[in-house]
C-alpha cells in the first residue's frame, strides 16, 4: 500500500460514496474519483473491511438527511463543518445558507479550485463557502477558532458537523472543541459527531484498520481516540438526541434493499446528533 497517503483519504471517501451513490445521496462524489483512486478503493476493501464503502455511504446519507431537515427549519442558519475534507454538504441544501468549512491549507486550496472549475462547467450548483485554516489537534488554535466562529455565527442557529475528525485527535483537543465551540453555539443548534466506541476496538475490522494505518502511513506517536456514550451524555450544555450506527441503519431502512449479511465484517462507527440547550 505504498501508494496510499493521508492526502488521498478524501478522494477515497468520495469513491466510497460514489460506489453507492443512491445510498450516500451524493451525486457529486464521482468527480473526485480516477483510476488510481478506484484501485486504492479495491485494496482498502481487501485490507480493512469489504463493507468500508457501504459504511461511508450510509454515514453520508445520515448527515445529508439531518442537515437538510435542520436547514429546512432554519433557512437563516449557518453550517460549520470541521475537517470537511472533500465532502459536498452545502450542495445538498435546498436553499443556500452560510457555510463555513475548516480544513488544512492544502485541502482548502484543492477544494476551492475544484469547486470553481465544476461550478463554471455546470457540474455542481454554485455555493458560497467560507474556508478557515486551523490545526484542530492544537488546543490553542481551536480556542482562537472558537472565538472567530462565535463572531461569525452572530447567534444564528448552527449545524456543527464533525464527521471524520475525532478519531485522529488527542483527547485534550476533543475536549476543547466541545467546550469552546459546541457549548458556545446558539440555543437549538445541532452537533453531528462520529466516533468509535470502546467495544469496537476488539473487533477484527477495527484491528485491521489500525494495522493498516501503522503499516501504510507510519504515523509517529499516533493516538486513535475512542469515545463512548457516557462522554456525550455528560457534555454540559448539550443533549444527546439521536444515536445510530451503520448496522442499525441497514436494519431500519428497508427501502435500501440491504440484507443483514451486508454488515458482516463492517467497521462500526457510531453516529450522534446533539442539541445545544
Amino acid at each position: 500500500m505504498e501508494r496510499f497517503t493521508a492526502e488521498k483519504t478524501g478522494h477515497l471517501i468520495a469513491s466510497y460514496r460514489a460506489r453507492f451513490a443512491s445510498i450516500s445521496l451524493d451525486q457529486f462524489a464521482h468527480l473526485w474519483v480516477d483510476d488510481e483512486i478506484e484501485s486504492l478503493h479495491a485494496e482498502i476493501l481487501t485490507h480493512i473491511s469489504n463493507c468500508e464503502d457501504l459504511a461511508h455511504a450510509l454515514r453520508s446519507r445520515f448527515f445529508i438527511q439531518r442537515t437538510q431537515r435542520f436547514f429546512d427549519a432554519h433557512p437563516d442558519g449557518v453550517f460549520v463543518n470541521l475537517a470537511a475534507g472533500l465532502s459536498h454538504y452545502p450542495l445538498f441544501l435546498s436553499k443556500p445558507v452560510i457555510c463555513i468549512e475548516v480544513e488544512r491549507p492544502d485541502v482548502i486550496d484543492l477544494k476551492r479550485k475544484a469547486f470553481a472549475r465544476w461550478t463554471d462547467s455546470g457540474d455542481i450548483p454554485s455555493r458560497a463557502i467560507e474556508f478557515i485554516t486551523c490545526d484542530l489537534d492544537d488546543s490553542s488554535a481551536v480556542s482562537e477558532l472558537a472565538n472567530d466562529l462565535h463572531r461569525r455565527l452572530d447567534n444564528r442557529p448552527t449545524y456543527l458537523l464533525m464527521e471524520g475528525l475525532l478519531f485522529y485527535l488527542q483527547r485534550a483537543a476533543i475536549d476543547t472543541i466541545f467546550d469552546q465551540i459546541a457549548r458556545r453555539l446558539p440555543m437549538g443548534s445541532r452537533v453531528g459527531s462520529v466516533s468509535f466506541e470502546t467495544w469496537t476496538t476488539s473487533t477484527r475490522p477495527y484491528q485491521r484498520l489500525i494495522e493498516f494505518f501503522d503499516r501504510a502511513l507510519h504515523p509517529e506517536d499516533a493516538v486513535y481516540s475512542v469515545i463512548d456514550d457516557d462522554f456525550y451524555a455528560a457534555l454540559p450544555g448539550l443533549r444527546l438526541i439521536e444515536k445510530t450506527n451503520c448496522a442499525q441503519m441497514i436494519g431500519e431502512e428497508a427501502s435500501l434493499g440491504l440484507q443483514r449479511e451486508d454488515i458482516d465484517e463492517m467497521l462500526i462507527e457510531s453516529l450522534y446528533v446533539l442539541e445545544r440547550i
